[in-house]
């Protein structure tokens, strides 16, 4: 899944969930990971005093609401002044829009380096801590961002990037209604393991000014912690509360990788000192004792305040598990199935649909295994006798027989799309801590692409391909390199992640590169297929646990005996999919509406139909909702006719 909406920065991780048993690292061992959203959740409490002297200290010009301009936010402009305000036409509505943004989450400046021309030097140092003001801030910009775009009497409202900024727009605000109904501390994108991969592997420390700034930054992390738990705890007064299994594997998680480390032994530290050994710093030293002070006397202490009180928060009621046992959890569901695949599918269909995928890929499981001389009568036994008699690799040769997949696939990208969005580099490949994803370049391209490979475990041969298909070539490191690279696309769209076109498009390639036999080997499409399984399996047992009322044995059992998964491996995807709902579906949903759309070029060109062309249609927008990229691929279709 994508780590990359989130609202500490805004970068591109694709991570692949694999088994439980499998999923270890120093660090990561007991997290259950997931993906997500896109979005890690800013809390909605007050400012408080602490925060009012940091900000000051960091040089943030900020008024306090008053109650009364609180109440009446959404019927009258606020005194906020929005660059955006003064935007004269849609494409100066797009610059000021992502200034606009980055002063709100300065924090992506790691990722968008290049702000020098946007006069933005003041936000380096400061930290979006989800303040109420801050909300309401991101909230009426939204507001009166969507006034000013309806405004503009100059522009075709059928306008893709249009319509993609339109839809950007109400999702967010939308939303913000919603904030409290997802869990903001569970997994590897939740609030703290956010806010600690972000000083501790993200941020950018190349100076003595950029490594105060880092200093004065962290400063606010133990506010943003704070804050959060202070929503949290709202929620909760509220009757929002999740099922104990989530609340004690994101505990495990706080106190198992980051309350414990303290000082010197803390992953935040070890990155500060590694990035200012080689530079030119005077004080170096006064530096690393201030980051310890903070570290020990307000980071670690944020840390244990949110762990002792999160079993507090345990549900009185065993009967949680989904989004549908929440406070308006039928409509929170809908709205998380509109964010997270930019469909208006209603449960109902998703079901539907997934188990017409499940029993049509099964079928073709048997098929592929009986060719094969397997008895398909028990598939799971069939997959298991598939591994004892492959190859395994480990350590080095891992990465070696990655870095071969990847290159084959590099030398047959000309077959499936065209010249001008074939990468102009391999992936770094580097070893995770665990679990197996694809990190984005950074914006300005001096931060390569980079996948993350897990060799905590053994890679067996036959699912290599697939992997390494979906995260790099032509996958997510094609996807991501290129839209960086386009011109043509402002850098505001370019902040968008829709996971349902980023995760289609990387469960799409592997279907390509299984199509195009990018390898010829029977056994690596049986590893396609139940990568395909298991994301149509995912249809089912989301909606299951999140609208229809499924128990979590009766998910499990589905999973393990429908969807051909290890039964560990199956407890944790379930307890993700009510940690997260609805994100689970953007990989399935996203690959079949690019595959419908394909069926529709093809009967209505006929012989013009060129699948590369096709392919060049899809990625040439980079990100956009699902129901953009059908209207995109229409009017294309109308232009070839």
């Amino acid at each position: 899944m994508q780590i990359t909406g989130n609202r500490i920065m805004w970068y591109i991780v694709h991570i692949n969930v694999i088994s439980w048993k499998q999923y270890r690292g120093d660090c990561m061992k007991k997290i259950l990971v997931f993906l997500i959203i896109m979005i890690i959740f800013i809390s909605g409490c007050s400012t408080t005093e602490k925060d009012s002297k940091k900000n000051e200290l960091n040089g943030e010009k900020s008024s306090i609401l008053t109650e009364e301009k609180s109440t009446i936010l959404n019927e009258e402009k606020s005194n906020y002044d929005f660059y955006m305000s003064k935007a004269k036409n849609f494409q100066e509505f797009q610059d000021l829009m992502f200034k606009d943004i980055i002063s709100i989450y300065p924090s992506w400046d790691c990722i968008f380096t290049e702000l020098d021309d946007l006069g933005l030097d003041d936000i380096k140092g400061r930290l979006n801590t989800g303040s109420e003001e801050e909300i309401n801030k991101e909230k009426q910009l939204y507001i009166e961002a969507l006034e000013k775009l309806n405004s503009f009497k100059d522009i075709d409202k059928s306008d893709i990037n249009f319509l993609t900024v339109k839809w950007y727009l109400n999702l967010q605000l939308e939303g913000l209604e919603f904030k409290k109904h997802l869990n903001p501390f569970w997994g590897i994108n939740g609030i703290i393991s956010s806010t600690h991969r972000f000083f501790s592997n993200d941020s950018i420390i190349e100076d003595e000014v950029s490594a105060v700034n880092f200093i004065n930054r962290f400063k606010l992390a133990d506010d943003l912690i704070l804050n959060t738990l202070k929503s949290f705890e709202e929620g909760n007064k509220k009757g929002i509360y999740f099922n104990n299994y989530v609340m004690y594997t994101a505990k495990g998680t706080i106190t198992n990788c980051y309350e414990l480390r303290n000082g010197r032994r803390n992953d935040v530290y070890k990155y500060f000192e590694e990035k200012i050994k080689p530079l030119n710093i005077e004080n170096k030293d006064e530096l690393l004792a201030q980051l310890i002070t903070i570290i020990d006397e307000e980071y670690i202490p944020a840390l244990t305040e949110v762990s002792n009180k999160l079993i507090d928060f345990k549900s009185p009621r065993s009967d949680v598990i989904g989004a549908a046992d929440l406070p308006d959890g039928k409509e929170y569901y809908q709205f998380r199935i509109k964010q997270q695949t930019t469909t208006n599918l209603t449960p109902e269909e998703i079901m539907k649909l997934g188990e017409s995928e499940v029993k049509r890929i099964r079928d073709e499981i048997k098929k592929s295994f009986e060719a094969l001389g397997y008895d398909s009568s028990d598939l799971i036994s069939a997959y298991n006798k598939l591994a004892m008699n492959d190859k395994i690799y480990n350590g080095q040769l891992a990465v070696a027989q990655y870095q071969k997949v990847m290159k084959n696939a590099m030398d047959n990208l000309n077959k499936i799309v065209p010249k001008e969005f074939i990468p102009e580099s391999l992936p770094d490949i580097k070893p995770s801590g665990g679990g197996n994803y694809y990190s984005s370049p950074s914006f300005d391209l001096s931060r390569a692409g980079t996948f993350y490979i897990d060799l905590g475990y053994n890679h067996v041969d036959y699912a290599i391909n697939t992997l390494a298909f979906h995260e790099t070539i032509p996958g997510h490191h094609l996807e991501r390199e290129k839209t960086i690279r386009n011109p043509n696309i402002s850098e505001f769209l370019k902040m968008g992640h829709y996971g349902a076109y980023v995760e289609g498009w990387a469960l799409y390639a592997e279907k390509l590169a299984d199509e195009m036999q990018f390898s010829n080997n029977p056994k690596h499409h049986l590893g396609y297929l139940k990568s395909e399984l298991f994301r149509a399996t995912r249809l089912v047992v989301d909606t299951g646990l999140n609208y229809f009322g499924w128990d979590l044995n009766k998910a499990g059992n589905y999973m393990v005996y429908e969807g051909l998964q290890h039964p560990s491996f199956a407890r944790s995807e379930i307890i993700r999919y009510t940690a997260i709902p609805a994100q689970a579906c953007s990989y399935k949903l996203g690959e079949l509406s690019i595959l419908k759309l394909r069926e529709k070029a093809k009967k209505e060109l006929g012989e013009k139909f060129d699948l590369v062309e096709f392919n060049g249609w899809i990625l040439e927008n980079g990100s956009i909702p699902l129901d953009v990229l059908s209207i995109h691929i229409d009017n294309r279709i109308k232009e070839k006719k």
